[in-house]
């Protein structure tokens, strides 16, 4: 059997223990939880992990081809982006995927000498999906970011305007009170990174 044969025979414990190391950087009631339900009504966080767990670990045995892999990466990551860990703790979680398939195939790999060759093979594809993983992160981080200081700026020019002491300067622009959605920034930034 192939490596790949391999991975396919045990996908559902390696996507399991995967989940488990993902969801391991939480506190021990929201981490349980995380792991108890997997619906999506009762339980979108966990559900959307477990999904993009999945659907990543095929596309690692498919083959990373990065457009194809960037959006289930985007579900994964951009939970983490939004939450207060470092980087090295909101993406760790996917270079453990290396050691649960060496635990799980430890057997085959002493077994068959060839295997090694396929394994170096998976691992750089996981090392792949590490960075595409991190540009997904610091881009998710930037828009937040982004969205934190243009609420700041129209807080800060609506106290000014209210505190009477606002002149107008002829030709500037005055900043739009109306904050854009998350939604509308995003179509801002596909606008800007197409015209780059």
């Amino acid at each position: 059997m192939s490596l790949v044969e391999l991975l396919k025979a045990n996908k559902s414990w390696l996507v399991e223990h995967w989940f488990d190391e993902a969801t391991s950087i939480y506190q021990s009631e929201t981490s349980h939880f995380l792991r108890s339900k997997k619906d999506q009504f009762a339980n979108p966080v966990g559900s959307t992990l477990g999904q993009g767990l999945d659907e990543v670990y095929d596309h690692i045995l498919e083959g990373l081809e990065r457009a194809k892999v960037e959006p289930a990466v985007d579900r994964l990551v951009r939970i983490r982006a939004i939450q207060d860990f470092p980087p090295s703790q909101a993406l760790g979680f996917i270079l453990s995927l290396k050691h649960l398939i060496r635990e799980r195939l430890a057997k085959e790999l002493r077994r068959d000498p060839a295997l090694a060759g396929e394994l170096f093979a998976i691992d750089n594809q996981i090392d792949a999906l590490a960075l595409i993983a991190f540009d997904v992160y610091e881009t998710c981080r930037e828009r937040i970011h982004h969205l934190k200081a243009e609420e700041i700026k129209r807080l800060y020019y609506q106290a000014i305007k209210h505190s009477n002491v606002f002149c107008v300067v002829p030709g500037q622009e005055e900043p739009d009170l109306n904050p854009p959605s998350p939604a509308e920034v995003i179509k801002l930034d596909s606008k800007k990174e197409s015209q780059t």
